[in-house]
């Protein structure tokens, strides 16, 4: 059909909380109005089922108008405070995450700024290690290290004490 919300009329005040009665009624006056029509058209069998399937729905809709609360606009009100609760809840919630993905980003910074020093320092370690290496294999091929101190490590490996490769 047309639009969700059935028209107003002039000057009658439209309150939410009447509004599910009041679509309901709309609805059945649609559904009365359709049955009407088909009622003057059946000419096929597709046609006799789909005016009973309108019969029927407008049954139920007549059912669930009668069936509706007295208390039906308490309840409407008291669901919309508990919405209006569950929405300031969500957005003190999206606050929170938001600072929180805020706090995590800047903590990603400083990992990162932690991890590129410790990967300097890796560097530097590495080398200082390799420098040392160095010194002791120019100090070996010069017979300056005692013989404990020698580090036969893969910089020195190949290399005799006169500095040929082996």
């Amino acid at each position: 059909g047309g639009s969700s919300a059935p028209p107003r009329a002039p000057g009658a005040r439209f309150d939410a909380e009447v509004a599910p009665m009041t679509e309901l009624a709309e609805r059945a006056r649609m559904l009365r109005a359709r049955v009407a029509d088909a009622r003057g058209s059946v000419v096929t069998e597709r046609g006799v089922e789909h005016l009973h399937a309108m019969e029927r729905e407008l049954r139920q809709v007549v059912e669930a108008m009668r069936d509706m609360p007295k208390d039906l606009p308490q309840k409407i009100a008291a669901a919309k405070k508990d919405i209006s609760k569950g929405e300031k809840k969500i957005e003190k919630l999206r606050e929170a995450l938001f600072a929180g993905e805020k706090k995590l980003e800047w903590e990603r910074g400083v990992a990162g700024k932690a991890e590129k020093v410790r990967r300097e320092e890796r560097d530097m370690q590495a080398k200082v290690e390799l420098a040392r290496a160095r010194s002791d294999a120019v100090a070996d091929v010069l017979g300056e290290n005692p013989p404990k101190r020698r580090a036969l490590g893969p910089l020195t490996e190949g290399l005799d004490l006169a500095g040929r490769v082996e």
